[in-house]
């Protein structure tokens, strides 16, 4: 029995493309009963919405850098991201939480406030709400300039320690490091907090 190309019988498919935040997802659903468009919709979250990290980032030391800054995730709901971390469950050999960043510019550094740029790796073995630190929260570098879009990038690693991470039931959190230097002996400490929505 041949399947046609067209018309009953056939798995009809779409494709849906959401973007926003320089966040890119591109999902296709195929289904005979044209039933795959709806579930795309469903597991997208109303409108095609994802939950956002809204964080404030403060570092001290050698760099003074600080603002705000907002973080789309790929996971639906604030609760989901509570549940199981900032990644989707299928895309990781278990959950992870990262610490939100800015959307990166052309591979660069996000904008934290306009004014500086902040990106890091830094992300906890996720079990649920909790604190984490020593070894359930790992990470190598953090990028930080003082002067968003300029050269002077500083690309910081952990000397003692990686930091902790705290997650509330509502997703949101913080992220506290200290003594992370960069090639040139720079020195920095800082904080991230966050808050989700949905």
């Amino acid at each position: 029995m041949s399947v046609p190309a067209f018309g009953p019988g056939r798995p009809r498919c779409m494709g849906l493309l959401v973007s926003g935040f320089l966040v890119l997802v591109v999902a296709a659903a195929c289904s005979s009963g044209g039933g795959g468009a709806s579930a795309v919709v469903k597991a997208l979250g109303p409108a095609g919405s994802f939950a956002v990290l809204h964080a404030k980032l403060t570092v001290t030391g050698g760099l003074g850098v600080s603002g705000s800054y907002d973080d789309q995730l790929s996971v639906v709901t604030c609760a989901e991201v509570a549940a199981h971390g900032t990644t989707p469950q299928d895309l990781n050999n278990g959950d992870l939480f990262y610490v939100p960043t800015p959307p990166q510019k052309n591979g660069n550094p996000g904008s934290v406030g306009g004014a500086n740029s902040f990106t890091t790796d830094v992300a906890a073995t996720y079990k649920g709400p909790g604190s984490y630190s020593g070894g359930q929260v790992n990470g190598t570098q953090i990028w930080v300039d003082p002067i968003a879009g300029d050269e002077e990038t500083h690309n910081f690693a952990p000397v003692a320690g990686v930091g902790s991470m705290t997650v509330n039931a509502d997703a949101s959190g913080s992220y506290d490091f200290s003594g992370w230097q960069d090639p040139g002996s720079v020195t920095i400490s800082g904080t991230v907090t966050w808050a989700c929505s949905d």
